[in-house]
């Protein structure tokens, strides 16, 4: 059942995309469109072919806690202690299943910036832990438990930033570059 549901909610999200909203109002499957909007066939016509299982998605306890549209039933929300074990949703699954495959550097998005001038490291280091702690995505790991994969998030603290003295670097870029390279290419633990 599950597989089925994860292709209703890549139509829902296809819909969405597309300009369809799909409402389950009294049981029936309605889908609103902007008049101005050129809805792709191929899609509809998918919908139309999957109006029973969308129905019993929508009617499902899971369907009833994961969409996110205002017209669709709301989100729970779970308990943000950093001990809970909090469900991955798809797309977390998806990237943890490929992560046990093949590492994850393809999903890096490294940023390497050159600053002049004098750096207050301290500031620096407090301003991005403002950042980390207002996110709990940045703090969020994954854990195997009992078979299943949940989410936890670190406490707010525990992150810091290190610094690596320069001297050794202004000499010879080409040691920074390969330097640079090697801390990109670490996968994420």
């Amino acid at each position: 059942m599950e597989h089925t549901f994860n292709k209703v909610i890549d139509l829902l999200y296809l819909a969405k995309l597309d300009g369809v909203e799909v409402i389950l109002n009294e049981g029936r499957l309605q889908l609103k469109i902007d008049e101005n909007n050129e809805v792709n066939e191929s899609l509809l016509k998918e919908i139309r072919n999957s109006k029973h299982l969308i129905i019993e998605y929508l009617t499902s306890d899971i369907g009833k806690t994961t969409n996110i549209d205002k017209n669709y039933k709301k989100i729970t929300s779970f308990n943000r202690n950093p001990e809970s074990n909090i469900p991955l949703s798809f797309s977390q699954e998806r990237l943890w299943f490929i992560d046990q495959l093949e590492g994850s550097i393809q999903y890096h998005s490294p940023a390497v910036l050159r600053l002049r001038g004098h750096l207050n490291t301290r500031a620096l280091e407090d301003a991005l832990k403002t950042v980390v702690k207002r996110h709990d995505v940045l703090r969020t790991v994954f854990h195997e438990n009992g078979g299943g994969v949940y989410q936890t998030i670190k406490e707010v603290n525990g992150w810091h930033l290190d610094v690596i003295a320069a001297e050794q670097y202004t000499s010879a870029p080409s040691v920074l570059k390969a330097h640079i390279d090697r801390l990109i290419k670490v996968p994420f633990d």
